[in-house]
């Protein structure tokens, strides 16, 4: 096993040689690639002050024990997934030398800062680029799918910060994800109420434009089957359903009755999807789910109040401004820039939705950043 250690060790040290030879892409993003850079530094040293200190209990014996094999085995994992930070970011900064990536990656920052700061936890974020969709708290980096590159995949970016959120704010005894997995206990373990943690969540920063995203993109309605890490996608479709249904009662007034009919028209489209996909009956313990998911969102509006997206009015001046060619309207949050280009694309054809994104990017791209 200390052949093992001392393997870890060595790769630690190269993660750390790689870093230092980084460089920004571009002179307007040297102050976020810094802290990104930085923290996976600091994260390389704290795993091998933790690897330090195992290699220290391992002692003389010359067999080591079952939970020693265990720790070895999370170390591991802690150490392969700073690699994949590391080789993310140097595949970025290459990458973000190019538009559009530099569009689509600076678009994604607006919009992380700007989630951050709706969640009173402001804060520098680094898009990074992988195969991987996953969040690294100790970085400030969520990753953004190579194969998604466009403001269409965006809805990715509030699952993961919603897991970010959660791991930071929430995890603690009392907090609300610790309190949400127990009340799922014993229908759905720990990974996966997590996973429809995040999702209620990103909804509730995202609002109709996550769920759309969800059942139009991302969700299978045949996808029924759990497993180790996440949930079906038929189960979390009812989730962020569920969780948009309840936003709607404490809708803006003027904008509600809209918001209505799209939960209205959503679920329907899902209802008959899943019918045609040949799903039987309800969920099992699909009343369990939905009641807790609407459960939540109290304490969630009590706990970041001003993260909740609560009107439409806005995002249809953006679906204006996309539909008629002009720029950016006054006031709109990068959440009303989200959802008005989902209303651009509903109305239009196929072989219009590039355009549309691509105008929707801008937009994005040319919103100030909040206060960090």
């Amino acid at each position: 096993m200390a052949d093992q250690v001392s393997e870890l060790n060595s790769r630690l040290f190269l993660a750390r040689q790689r870093l230092q030879s980084l460089k920004p892409s571009t002179t307007s993003e040297q102050v976020r690639f810094a802290h990104a850079k930085l923290r996976l530094a600091n994260a390389c040293g704290r795993r091998e002050e933790e690897l330090a200190v195992f290699a220290h209990g391992l002692g003389d014996a010359e067999f080591a024990t079952e939970q020693q094999w265990a720790s070895l085995a999370a170390h591991q994992r802690a150490v392969a997934s700073v690699e994949s930070d590391c080789m993310a970011l140097q595949y970025t900064a290459l990458l973000r030398q190019t538009e559009p990536v530099a569009s689509v990656c600076d678009a994604a920052d607006h919009l992380l800062s700007e989630f951050s700061s709706l969640a009173a936890t402001p804060r520098t974020h680094y898009v990074l680029i992988s195969a991987a969709e996953q969040f690294k708290g100790e970085i400030s980096a969520i990753h953004l799918s190579l194969g998604r590159l466009d403001i269409w995949g965006f809805s990715r970016l509030a699952h993961e910060f919603g897991h970010l959120w959660a791991e930071e704010q929430a995890n603690t005894g009392d907090g609300l994800q610790k309190t949400f997995v127990r009340a799922l206990a014993g229908n759905w373990d720990e990974a996966l109420a997590k996973e429809f943690f995040a999702d209620i969540l990103a909804t509730y920063l995202l609002g109709p434009c996550y769920v759309y995203s969800c059942l139009l993109l991302d969700f299978n309605p045949n996808d029924r089957q759990r497993s180790e890490s996440h949930p079906g996608a038929d189960e979390r479709a009812h989730v962020v359903l569920a969780a948009l249904q309840e936003m709607a009662k404490t809708f803006e007034a003027t904008t509600a009755g809209m918001l209505r009919t799209m939960v209205s028209e959503l679920e329907d489209f899902w209802y008959r999807s899943r019918t045609a996909a040949g799903a039987g009956g309800p969920l099992q313990n699909q009343m369990k789910l939905q009641w807790e998911t609407a459960k939540l969102l109290k304490p969630v509006r009590k706990s970041i109040p001003g993260a909740e997206y609560r009107s439409l009015a806005q995002a249809y001046a953006v679906a204006n401004s996309l539909s008629n060619g002009r720029g950016r309207p006054h006031s709109v949050s990068s959440m009303d820039i989200l959802n008005g280009a989902w209303l651009r694309r509903r109305t239009v054809r196929r072989d219009d939705i590039y355009e549309i994104g691509n105008c929707a990017l801008q937009m994005l791209r040319n919103s100030e950043l909040p206060d960090e």
